[in-house]
């Protein structure tokens, strides 16, 4: 995965849209990306956004096709399990947080009111992003 966000970041530089390729095969752990799409969009970086959400559309598709329909269901069922503790807060180490969001949580703070925090601070580190991007 890291060799293929090196090769998106690559063509960033050389405005090749071959990064794309490699983008659309990163989604298989889009949580390690989910900014480079915006970053793609803010620098208009259009070629290499377009190939991305092509390739990674036409790899969706492929896989609905590709594995029986019952797969889907038990990865649905298998989805729901760590949404339901991250939104009852019942992780198993509630000694070592992974994010801002389980630490508030930890404090004692309800679901709602920790996920706002941990999403303005987000949004605040995007601002400081952008701006140091322009």
């Amino acid at each position: 995965i890291a060799l293929l966000y090196l090769l998106v970041f690559s063509s960033l530089q050389a405005g090749r849209s071959w990064g794309g390729v490699a983008l659309a095969l990163a989604t298989v752990k889009p949580h390690l990306g989910i900014l480079v799409p915006f970053h793609l969009l803010l620098t208009r970086q259009w070629r290499l956004f377009i190939v991305s959400c092509v390739l990674a559309i036409s790899l969706i598709v492929l896989t609905l096709f590709a594995l029986p329909a019952d797969i889907w269901s038990t990865y649905a069922q298998a989805a729901h399990y760590p949404i339901e503790r991250m939104s009852h807060f019942s992780m198993t180490n509630t000694y070592a947080p992974i994010s801002l969001y389980a630490g508030l949580r930890r404090c004692g703070l309800d679901g709602l009111s920790a996920i706002l925090i941990h999403a303005t601070f987000a949004l605040v580190l995007v601002g400081v992003w952008l701006r140091l991007v322009q």
